[in-house]
C-alpha cells in the first residue's frame, strides 16, 4: 500500500524483500510485479546461518546489496524490517551516500525474539543492554555473543538519517534503550488502507459473538481470550480467531485448540484483506488481548 501510494504521487518504487525457495540458490535475485510495483525478492533459506551472529548481522548481503542499488539507483533507501536481512545494511548503505530511514514496527532491535516476551512467554521489561538476554537465550550462544548483540544494535542505529516509529509508546521505549537515537526519531503513525463498511448480520443462536483478528502467537494474546472464556457461559458467547500460524509456534497454537476444546470457539486460519468487513460483520465485538 505504501509503494502503490507513492507512485500515485509520481515516485518511483522498488521494493526488495526476503523469500524463502528450497528449490533456488541461496542469495539469488529474481524479480517480479506486484499490483504494478516493481519487487526484487532474495532468497534466504538460512542454510548458511551458521552461528548467531549471522542471524542478524550478515555478509552475505553487502556484494549482493550493492548490485540491488546499483540496478535501481534509488534517491532514498526506506528499511521497514532488517529480520532474515542485515542490520549491517544501514551503515553499508550509508557510508555509500544513500539518505536512509529506518521505520520501526515492534522491538526487533533490543531483542532477538523481536517482541521483548522472554523464553517463558513472559512479558520483559526490557534488555539491560544485553544482560537480561544472557538467560533468555541460553543455549542459543556463549553470554559475550548475546551481549555483543546489543552493542551491535546501538553502533547500528546511528546510521539512518531518520527513525520513525508508529505509536507514541514504541518511541519512548526505543528512546529507553537507545538514547543516542533521541533526535532523529520522529512519530509517524501507519496508513491503512480503507475498506467498505457493511451492516451487521443478526445472530442465528442468540450468542454474543467475539472476533479475535492477529497472528497465533504470544504476542497477540489469544491465550488470554481462550482463559476468559472459561469463565464464561458458553451458552452465551462465541468466539472466532482469526490469523496465520508458523511453524515455530504451533506447540502454542496446540495449546490453543486444547484450551478451545469444551467452549464455543471456532479456528478459521488466514484471511484476504477484502474479505475483512465480512468478517467484521458477522461478529459483535472484535477483542484485541496483545500483551
Amino acid at each position: 500500500y505504501l509503494a502503490r501510494t507513492l507512485q500515485a504521487r509520481g515516485h518511483h518504487v522498488t521494493v526488495l524483500s526476503r523469500t524463502e525457495d528450497p528449490e533456488a540458490e541461496e542469495f539469488s535475485l529474481y524479480e517480479e510485479n506486484v499490483d504494478n510495483v516493481e519487487v526484487v525478492r532474495v532468497v534466504n533459506n538460512r542454510s548458511q546461518i551458521s552461528s548467531f551472529r549471522l542471524s542478524y548481522d550478515n555478509p552475505f548481503y553487502d556484494e549482493l546489496f550493492s548490485r540491488f542499488l546499483a540496478q535501481a539507483r534509488p534517491d532514498v533507501v526506506h528499511f521497514q524490517h532488517l529480520a532474515h536481512f542485515s542490520v549491517s545494511l544501514l551503515p553499508y548503505v550509508s557510508a555509500l551516500g544513500y539518505p536512509t530511514i529506518l521505520s520501526l514496527h515492534d522491538f526487533f532491535f533490543p531483542c532477538h525474539r523481536i517482541h521483548l516476551i522472554d523464553a517463558q512467554e513472559r512479558l520483559c521489561s526490557g534488555p539491560e543492554r544485553g544482560e537480561r538476554c544472557v538467560s533468555c537465550l541460553e543455549g542459543s550462544a556463549p553470554p559475550d555473543e548475546i551481549r555483543r548483540r546489543f552493542t551491535t544494535m546501538e553502533e547500528v542505529l546511528q546510521a539512518p538519517d531518520v527513525i520513525l516509529t508508529a505509536s507514541r509508546f514504541l518511541r519512548e521505549r526505543i528512546l529507553g534503550y537507545f538514547p543516542l537515537v533521541e533526535d532523529r526519531l520522529r512519530l509517524a503513525p501507519l496508513g491503512v488502507q480503507p475498506f467498505p463498511r457493511k451492516a451487521r448480520t443478526p445472530r442465528a443462536n442468540g450468542r454474543l459473538r467475539l472476533l479475535f483478528v492477529g497472528l497465533l502467537f504470544p504476542p497477540k494474546g489469544a491465550h488470554l481470550l481462550i482463559e476468559a472464556l472459561k469463565g464464561l457461559p458458553t451458552e452465551a458467547i462465541e468466539a472466532s480467531l482469526y490469523g496465520a500460524t508458523l511453524p515455530f509456534w504451533q506447540p502454542y497454537v496446540d495449546r490453543l485448540w486444547e484450551g478451545a476444546k469444551t467452549l464455543a470457539v471456532h479456528f478459521h486460519g488466514t484471511y484476504a484483506h477484502d474479505q475483512l468487513s465480512s468478517i467484521l460483520s458477522e461478529h459483535d465485538a472484535l477483542v484485541m488481548p496483545m500483551i
